[in-house]
């Protein structure tokens, strides 16, 4: 349901459901009439396809559906468009038509084309040059005034790329670059050669500067997009483009230093600070504006690095920096001609390196956010790691976010583009030799990228860059607000919104408890309140937070602040009251209520099948998804709570899993304690789980939080079935326990230290760990044993107050060492040690009653507060990340990956 609706129907006091698998998005007003465009779908009874949305921004994702056709019968789902210069680019998937003859592409595999698996935006993505076009076009929009118009049709049986048979339906995709009411303004002041774009309204908004690599001339279709998202953005052109040099020799930072002035001068925009948004080659001139220009104080870099390459930086007249010459020495062809450089190369730019640009000496009020993809071919997931170990050495990390996408190219732009794998460059200065005479000028380049993980770090990265450029641009300026913009306006009313939520069973049995949030908020100048855009000024949370009331439930007042809620029971939906007060009212106030509703929100969808599991020794509850089947099968455990947790199980079989929810210890007749973990115990639980119908027979997941972790990590080393591990906030080492596996000792567990444990102002108790997470540890489970086809994804959030960020360097070096590569690592800033699926709320501390502690202090073996940590925003943002994420990884490594699912779907198409 569009959240516009949601709202009024708030203020309008009627009810409506939503389920907890919805999205909470963020819709700016001005783009309603954009992303509320009405499906198109032929009416007729033959075959039809629809889209959902037809009509939308470019960073909008659209779902493709076909109908109308043979049962189970093969069809080719293609996409073709036309750019500005005439050129064709196309794409095209393979399907299997659905018994009831539909292929929704949000949900069913390709098994063949352009890409395999289940990939909504698949035929966006690899768009690629037509078969008669130069492959090593690329596809970019010069005007962004101009919609992408995309032709989408359906055609009978598998095609090849290019085919000329006839459609049995077809389509037009309209995605447009700037939204309604977005202002271009071209600037040619002084010396400063750029495009302007301002949002509606009058602001003040926050100001970015937008440059891409060495591509050279103005590029403006990003500029328009953070524009119709609320940014003002210049898209600046800094050589090759009119009277501006033609090669990258030489930079004269005062060119930026003006170009930051003139964008701060503009009406509408905050006029004391800036941000930098910067691709490639421009994230030197980023990095070093950053350090001399106290205005500048956001820089996104993306796929950059923080040394000049090939390039002289110069000051008010003075050399600041001397460029690091490439070495042609360092530069490979690939099979096909393409250029990329040895990663020797780039791994000379150490933090310590001379020509480092010393990005440590920027103001404290200057934020930087560095990214880059591991499968860059022109390796800038490296200097990512440098700039964070850069910032570390002066203890400025505070001042740092950083992200390394796996399986991301090097041109990460706005989702839903096409993936630039490779391209013709027209310029790059390369030069060898000791007279600087070797020089490329235009070579074909690799660029690295595989589809779906590209894909995945865009949409990441795209919100992401967004908020952080908001919050410290325009939330940390000292100017006026917004709200000062709308003084003519009536006067606002200050409103509530309180959140009581649902009563919840928190043991069995147990009295109702009480959870709530409240946020203040202003109303606009027709007295209404759009929480997906709005700024809470108060209460459980600060800003623009669509979340925010679900993510910051917590006890009511009078309850005891320890509680933590989750449902024991899936099958019983959220039931959270949503009511608006008038004035800005207190936590829990019974302040009258202009208007209410009631949201409904679901851990299961309809058809998931509960089984309760009591076989041999294995005690769990086994969640199956509607249909026969096969599904990828998943073995899913809790940490030293105890007993069994279903909701993570219910919510995976809702999305396509068979998930195998897991008692570990303290439940039916299970061992107490965590004493002794007996991994026989956890191989019958592959072993069942295999076995079942319904589940791919050859391979199967296990996903793990805190405490479990070693077990799953374990799992992964030892049994040959388990092919995907995911690790959160996990122990990478045995802790608190002995393990044994067929009889044998196969680990003794840390013991930590309880002197080690500090209260914090509330009583709940933390210790930091990070002196456990050593590669060298003998207790750290030998993860690089694993078989080649298993893979490990680690995340952790760096607000764990156990210091189990720790982890991930340990982890990485560990694996790396031994020449092991089948891992993904990630760190959320902000987040917590506890971190679930989507939208519920953030479990900042809790009671825990299993404490094995008996011998070295009875009291904690009663039970006792433990922090977790945790910012609500940021731990919201890293569990929607991670929630995708963890699920893409999943299906590729238990089901795409499975050979005996491969052998089904070829005797499935025979």
């Amino acid at each position: 349901m569009n959240r516009i609706r949601v709202l009024t129907s708030v203020l309008k006091g009627t009810s409506r459901n939503l389920k907890l698998c919805d999205p909470v998005q963020s819709i700016i007003p001005q783009l309603r009439s954009l992303s509320a465009t009405p499906v198109a779908r032929t009416t007729s009874q033959g075959p039809w396809l629809s889209a959902t949305p037809r009509v939308c921004l470019h960073d909008v994702p659209t779902i493709l559906r076909a109908g109308g056709l043979k049962p189970n019968r093969p069809v080719t789902l293609t996409a073709d468009l036309t750019d500005e210069n005439g050129k064709q680019f196309c794409s095209h998937a393979h399907y299997i038509s659905d018994s009831e003859g539909e292929v929704n592409a949000g949900l069913a595999p390709s098994v063949g084309g352009s890409y395999k698996g289940v990939f909504p935006a698949g035929l966006l993505t690899t768009l690629a040059p037509a078969p008669h076009e130069f492959p090593l076009l690329r596809l970019y929009r010069r005007d962004p005034r101009l919609p992408w118009k995309i032709t989408v049709k359906v055609l009978e049986g598998h095609q090849p790329l290019g085919t000329q048979q006839e459609a049995m339906s077809e389509m037009e995709l309209e995605r447009h670059l700037m939204g309604p009411g977005v202002r271009r303004v071209p600037l040619r002041e002084g010396r400063v050669r750029a495009t302007l774009f301002l949002p509606p309204g009058p602001g003040p908004f926050p100001g970015v500067i937008d440059m891409f690599g060495t591509a050279g001339g103005l590029m403006e279709f990003r500029a328009a997009m953070m524009a119709s998202r609320g940014i003002a953005s210049m898209a600046l052109a800094y050589f090759a483009f009119e009277d501006l040099p033609k090669t990258t020799e030489s930079f004269d930072l005062e060119y930026f230093a003006e170009a930051a002035e003139l964008l701060m001068s503009q009406e509408g925009v905050v006029p004391d600070r800036c941000g930098i948004v910067a691709v490639s080659k421009a994230a030197d001139i980023a990095f070093t504006l950053a350090t001399w220009v106290p205005e500048v104080k956001a820089v996104v870099s993306i796929s950059g690095s923080p040394v000049a390459y090939d390039s002289v930086i110069t000051y008010r007249g003075k050399t600041i920096l001397e460029g690091f010459k490439m070495d042609l020495s360092f530069i490979r062809l690939d099979e096909h001609g393409r250029l990329y450089p040895l990663r020797e190369m780039i791994q000379l730019l150490t933090p310590d390196h001379p020509q480092f640009i010393p990005i440590n000496l920027a103001d404290d009020d200057t934020y930087f956010l560095v990214v880059g993809g591991d499968d860059d071919a022109w390796s800038c997931d490296i200097p990512v790691h440098s700039v964070r170990e850069r910032m570390e050495m002066f203890g400025r990390t505070e001042k740092l976010e950083t992200r390394v996408y796996p399986g991301a190219g090097h041109i990460l732009e706005p989702p839903y583009g096409a993936l630039i794998h490779h391209s013709y460059h027209r310029h790059l200065p390369v030069v060898g030799g000791e007279d600087g005479t070797e020089r490329i000028t235009g070579v074909p380049i690799l660029w690295g990228g595989r589809p779906f993980e590209h894909c995945a770090a865009q949409e990441d990265l795209w919100p992401r860059m967004r908020n952080f450029l908001v919050k410290h641009v325009r939330d940390e300026s000292p100017c006026p607000s917004p709200q000062a913009s709308y003084s003519h306006s009536p006067s606002p009313q200050p409103h509530t919104h309180t959140a009581p939520s649902p009563q919840a069973s928190y043991s069995q049995p147990a009295p109702l408890l009480q959870f709530c949030s409240h946020a203040h908020y202003v109303t606009d100048a027709e007295g209404k309140v759009d929480a997906s855009v709005a700024e809470a000024v108060g209460g459980s949370y600060n800003g623009v937070f669509p979340a925010g009331l679900l993510t910051t439930l917590s006890p009511a007042p009078h309850e005891l602040q320890t509680l933590r809620l989750y449902r024991r029971n899936p099958e019983l939906p959220w039931k959270i009251s949503i009511r608006v007060l008038e004035g800005h009212q207190p936590r829990g106030a019974q302040h009258q209520i202009l208007s209410e509703l009631e949201l409904e929100r679901r851990l299961m969808g309809p058809g998931v099948r509960r089984v309760q599991v009591r076989e041999g020794k294995i005690r769990g509850a086994l969640y199956l998804p509607p249909g026969p089947g096969p599904f990828p099968g998943i073995v899913d455990m809790f940490g030293s709570v105890g007993g069994i947790m279903e909701f993570r199980s219910a919510m995976l079989a809702s999305r396509g899993f068979a998930s195998l929810a897991l008692a570990i210890f303290n439940y039916d007749d299970l061992p107490k304690t965590t004493s002794r973990i007996d991994l026989d115990y956890f191989e019958e639980a592959v072993e069942y789980l295999l076995s079942r119908p319904e589940v791919i027979p050859d391979r199967c997941g296990a996903v793990a939080i805190s405490k479990s972790g070693d077990i799953v990590f374990s799992m992964g080393t030892a049994f040959p079935a388990v092919k995907a591990v995911v690790g959160i906030s996990s122990c990478t080492m045995v802790f608190h326990s002995k393990f044994f596996y067929k009889g044998k000792f196969y680990g003794k567990g840390v013991e930590v230290p309880f002197d080690i444990m500090k209260p914090d102002e509330s009583g709940a108790i933390s210790a930091d760990l990070t002196y456990l997470f050593d590669p060298d540890n003998p207790l750290m489970i030998p993860v690089e044993r694993a078989d080649d086809e298993t893979h490990f994804l680690v995340a952790v959030g760096d607000d764990d107050p156990w210091g189990f960020r720790a982890s991930i360097p340990a982890f990485r070096e560990r694996m790396l060492r031994n020449n092991r590569r089948n891992f993904e690592t990630i760190l959320y800033p902000g987040a917590g040690h506890i971190m679930e699926p989507p939208y519920g709320p953030l479990i900042h501390s809790s009671f825990q009653r299993h404490m094995p502690s008996k011998e070295r202090n009875p009291d904690y073996d009663k039970g006792v507060a433990m922090k977790w940590g945790g910012k609500p925003k940021p731990t919201c943002d890293a569990q929607v990340d991670l929630w995708r994420r963890m699920r893409a990884f999943l299906m590729q490594h238990v089901r795409d990956e499975s050979h005996w699912y491969q052998e089904y779907l070829q005797e499935r198409r025979d």
